[in-house]
């Protein structure tokens, strides 16, 4: 499969992997240390679901420590304010972070938008059982 996104088959893959939410703590509750180190290791259990569902190569990430950055940009912090307060600017700043900055070997679009996706379940908006064509 090319990264074109097959988004029917990424919109069930989502709900495969989202689990059951009301049994686990959310991702905001955490707080931000906590959130980045949850999300960077969801990072890789969703790049290897993506990757045995939907073909590509599997590896190891470009760059050690290129995921946790590319996640924790949404958490920045400047004078003691956060930069992206808004959930789908930080869940923009996710993917952008994982697709533009390629940190792992293949899937990176794929893996970008479910771990978007992800984090804005956490933040109370999950993603429609249908997408629209």
């Amino acid at each position: 499969m090319s990264e074109e996104a097959d988004m029917p088959g990424l919109s069930a893959k989502y709900h495969e992997l989202r689990g059951t939410r009301d049994e686990r703590p959310t991702l905001l509750d955490a707080g931000p240390e906590r959130a980045v180190r949850r999300l960077t290791s969801a990072v890789f259990a969703i790049n290897d679901a993506v990757i045995r569902d939907f073909g590509g190569r599997k590896g190891e990430e470009r760059i050690r420590g290129g995921t946790e950055s590319a996640i924790g940009a949404a958490f920045q912090v400047f004078g003691g304010e956060e930069l992206h307060l808004d959930p789908f600017k930080k869940a923009a700043v996710i993917f952008r972070g994982i697709t533009g900055g390629h940190t792992l070997v293949d899937g990176n679009k794929r893996t970008g938008f479910l771990t978007s996706a992800l984090f804005l379940d956490e933040a109370g908006f999950p993603m429609p059982e249908v997408l629209p064509e």
